[in-house]
């Protein structure tokens, strides 16, 4: 059954290189959907110029299924225990992602292309409760276990990333791109604040650094993955 999806996977693929149309070096502009997994799932805007020269901007989010993709992956090879898992995906539970890339094409009939780029991700997340956050960052928690006190968690991720891929052009217009990438964080940063009124704000404030800085150095240290980019669009000109 394997090396029959692998032959139907290549028989695809030949297919669509039979049937794709080469592309000139001139002006082009293109409008796509595109997901990058695990990194984000948005559109993208992408100007060609002559020569196979480059440049597109990109927006999205960063999906539920990619963040708990991660985080089985870095649990799993033992990274970090399912208590952090648990507490990056509060704080990964609203997302945007922005991406800005440059590249070349340099074979004007292929439709291979290497990009580079940087990309910024805002994260906005829910509210962890306190014993979470004690558990994640081995900090003690500056309220009793009687109490139930919710964080807010919301981060800030500088990344860059590398893909190399093949864009096929159909009708002229239709427009299929696949590429195998890397990416990962050059810089974070975390803040991590309580949704109630503290009686006592020095040891809150306290127990929310160390747990900003147990996240940034999470971030630092593990958000560094292979992605892999599927794109559909439309050429404009």
């Amino acid at each position: 059954m394997q090396r029959l999806g692998l032959l139907a996977m290549a028989t695809g693929l030949w297919f669509f290189s039979m049937q794709a149309q080469a592309r000139d070096w001139g002006w082009h502009l293109c409008f796509e959907g595109a997901t990058d997994v695990p990194v984000d799932a948005g559109a993208r805007a992408l100007m060609e110029t002559p020569y196979g020269l480059r440049v597109g901007l990109a927006l999205g989010g960063l999906p539920g299924p990619y963040v708990d993709l991660i985080n089985a992956v870095v649990v799993a090879a033992g990274g970090y225990d399912q208590d952090t898992a648990d507490l990056v995906s509060d704080s990964l539970q609203n997302s945007l992602v922005f991406r800005i890339h440059g590249g070349w094409r340099p074979v004007e009939d292929w439709g291979l292309y290497i990009e580079a780029g940087y990309g910024l991700v805002v994260l906005g997340g829910g509210v962890s409760g306190e014993e979470l956050v004690a558990a994640a960052t081995g900090v003690a928690r500056p309220g009793t276990e009687l109490e139930s006190r919710g964080y807010e968690v919301s981060s800030t991720l500088h990344m860059i990333d590398l893909e190399v891929g093949w864009e096929f052009l159909f009708w002229d217009r239709l427009e299929l791109r696949i590429a195998l990438g890397f990416a990962g964080t050059l810089g974070a940063s975390a803040r991590v604040q309580p949704d109630f009124v503290p009686r006592l704000l020095q040891p809150v404030d306290a127990f929310s650094r160390a747990a900003e800085n147990y996240l940034v150095d999470v971030y630092k240290s593990y958000v560094f993955t292979p992605v892999v980019t599927v794109g559909l669009g439309y050429q404009v000109f």
